[in-house]
């Protein structure tokens, strides 16, 4: 069980990891390219697709996985019955897609983009529930190669369409011809290796899968909507700038803020198993809960917050080029909005994992976070364009971190959330970020300075959480063998 536990996660983190380098070094020519203009309609597109994907289908592909697991020596009328459901809200998601498009974007360009990258709203239903079936078989190998091949695929034509100077339009449908022709190519396999399959539709079927849906969307919907909110109210609200060229200076610097988050949800996944046994078994978690808490702040969190504050200049220049200068603000700020959120991750492991776990009672702890977004939003998009969409995403952090510590307390069989033992680390943490403020701001000589804030980043970080550091060691390093005889 160990081993294929392990193989699974090695094909799902090895997929998830290439699909996220792919697209982001795609995001990066394609900024550079398009410019802020051309490349924040390109991304409020795609937003726009997402959000109704999210708001319509979350939570199916989890259900879909368990149930299927359910009914593993018959899954083709399950398989068949999510398929059809999922093709159904597809369906409802484009429609309301091109509804909405036309009456908040009624310009010219919008419309078509939106109805070409929409198409990805019904095609995925195949892929969704072909996804579903190969994981509750343990067979993450198929949709990984997918995952990786489509991703490549789609940014090697999307680069050349960008270098032919296409525009925007054959870059949308270059996409969904490469996302349609691969689902059928998976589809004839997938018909042919696993499970022939045919539409099932069946209302009382669709009415039992979407009971089954109601606990956890509300939740999941907004912790996934409240990623796209700034995005949507920077083209929604007036500000400074025009719409289009505030969302071209936004994503890059969330882009390269959130770049390590994609790579961490695998690791929230890990986590999940010892967790969960622990708490099966009745132990205790204090100190477990304490350590991975220290580690995520001291050794991710301030880290990204070091690079993301005293080198945004530098990061924009050298990835996405002189034209989004105007992106260095956003990013500082919303590094430390990234950092917060890793912060988050690790507690909410341990809530996943809890055995019985009510989702309802996270509703406020999902919905507080959106609506302070949304309502910040309001307010400073105005007066101060992107910088302002990143305050206001940076505080409904700081919101989602409070209510998942508070329901680590009272859900979770906790002792204490240990932030006494924080208090150190943190002291450390912030003398050396001040450090190499005054650092930065006394040495000219770049070399140099950079030698000193390197210097000390590490001294400081080895400080702060040399606690941890030992802890590792002596659990990983072999103890000495007995003398035999």
């Amino acid at each position: 069980m160990l081993q294929s536990v392990l193989r699974n996660f090695s094909f799902f983190g090895v997929a998830h990891v290439v699909d996220r380098c792919v697209w982001f070094f795609f995001t990066i020519y394609a900024a550079r390219e398009l410019g802020p203009e051309a490349f924040g309609q390109y991304v409020l597109v795609g937003t726009y697709v997402a959000f109704f994907s999210i708001t319509f289908t979350v939570g199916v592909l989890p259900v879909a996985v368990r149930e299927i697991v359910r009914q593993r020596d018959n899954p083709g009328p399950m398989l068949e019955q999510i398929l059809s459901l999922r093709l159904l809200l597809g369906m409802l998601a484009y429609a309301a897609l091109i509804l909405i498009s036309w009456l908040m974007q009624p310009t010219p360009e919008f419309l078509p983009l939106a109805a070409i990258a929409g198409s990805a709203l019904v095609i995925d239903a195949f892929k969704d529930a072909f996804t579903a079936y190969h994981t509750a078989f343990e067979r993450m190998a198929i949709p990984s190669a997918f995952t990786i091949i489509i991703g490549s695929v789609t940014a090697i034509v999307g680069c050349v369409s960008l270098y032919l100077d296409a525009g925007l339009l054959v870059l949308f449908a270059a996409s969904a011809c490469i996302n349609l022709l691969a689902t059928f190519s998976w589809h004839r396999l997938f018909s042919t290796r696993f499970q022939p399959y045919r539409l099932r539709f069946s209302v009382s079927a669709w009415k039992h899968l979407s009971i089954m849906l109601a606990p956890l969307m509300p939740v999941q919907l907004a912790v996934q909507l409240n990623r796209l909110t700034s995005v949507i109210m920077l083209s929604q609200v007036p500000g400074p700038i025009a719409a289009d060229r505030a969302v071209g200076y936004f994503v890059p610097a969330q882009q390269v803020a959130h770049f390590p988050l994609g790579l961490l949800f695998g690791l929230r996944r890990a986590l999940l198993p010892p967790i969960a046994q622990k708490l099966h078994r009745g132990e205790c978690i204090d100190e477990e809960f304490a350590v991975v808490l220290r580690l995520a702040i001291v050794f991710l969190s301030f880290p990204l917050i070091i690079i993301t504050s005293l080198y945004a200049r530098e990061i924009l220049l050298v990835v996405f080029g002189p034209g989004y200068q105007e992106s260095e603000l956003a990013l500082k700020i919303l590094g430390v909005a990234a950092a917060i959120w890793i912060t988050s991750i690790f507690p909410e492991s341990f809530l996943f994992a809890y055995p019985e776990l009510k989702f309802t009672r996270f509703i406020r702890a999902a919905y507080v976070p959106l609506l302070i977004n949304i309502g910040l939003c309001l307010a400073l998009i105005p007066a101060y364009g992107a910088p302002g969409a990143a305050w206001a995403l940076l505080v409904s952090r700081v919101a989602h971190l409070a209510f998942a510590l508070y329901y680590c307390r009272v859900v979770l069989p906790l002792g204490s959330l240990g932030l006494r033992q924080l208090l150190k680390p943190c002291t450390i943490l912030i003398i050396t970020y001040a450090m190499c403020l005054a650092t930065s701001s006394a040495i000219e000589r770049d070399s140099l300075r950079e030698l000193v804030i390197l210097g000390g980043v590490l001294g400081g970080v080895l400080m702060a959480g040399h606690r941890e550091l030992g802890q590792i060691r002596r659990k990983l390093l072999p103890r000495g063998r007995r003398p035999s005889g």
